[in-house]
């Protein structure tokens, strides 16, 4: 967010550190890893900066662990789920009572499943929790349940 301020005829824009849920701060870093490089946390910190959202050392270190992000190459990579982990391989989705879904991952792979689960709004989940390998998806209800599964499955297919 740009603030400007007029002071003696003169112009000045300055930027507002925002503070965002963790969910919506590892949003951003994921856009940020899919779309520049990053060889260490203080270049990934200011690029936070420069979409306004504040963070610490300690908070983007966690923030990488969490979302299974490696270094490769000497850069952040975020992890992939390839289709090849279809439901056979490292992707497995089953019902749980009514209203829940868990879908099983591969190991530090689940933030990432949440986050596109998540992206994709789909009508029937009402949110998700992450742990490590396994997501947790509750839907609105038994007879959307299904159709959640189906959708769920079909974003890891392709």
């Amino acid at each position: 967010m740009n603030i400007y301020c007029f002071y003696s005829g003169l112009a000045h824009t300055m930027q507002v550190q925002q503070r965002l849920t963790k969910r919506e701060r590892q949003a951003v870093l994921i856009e940020i890893l899919e779309r520049q490089r990053a060889a260490n946390q203080n270049e990934l910190i200011s690029l936070l900066e420069a979409r306004g959202v504040s963070s610490t050392q300690a908070t983007v270190s966690r923030d990488l662990a969490d979302l299974g992000v490696v270094k490769v190459g000497g850069r952040y990579r975020l992890p992939r789920i390839r289709p090849s982990q279809s439901s056979l391989e490292g992707l497995e989705v089953k019902t749980a009572g009514d209203n829940l879904i868990v879908v099983r991952t591969g190991p530090g792979r689940a933030s990432l499943a949440a986050f596109q689960i998540d992206g994709s709004r789909l009508p029937e989940v009402v949110g998700t929790v992450a742990g490590d390998d396994t997501v947790l998806v509750a839907v609105k209800g038994g007879l959307q349940q299904s159709q959640a599964v189906k959708k769920i499955m079909s974003l890891f297919a392709s």
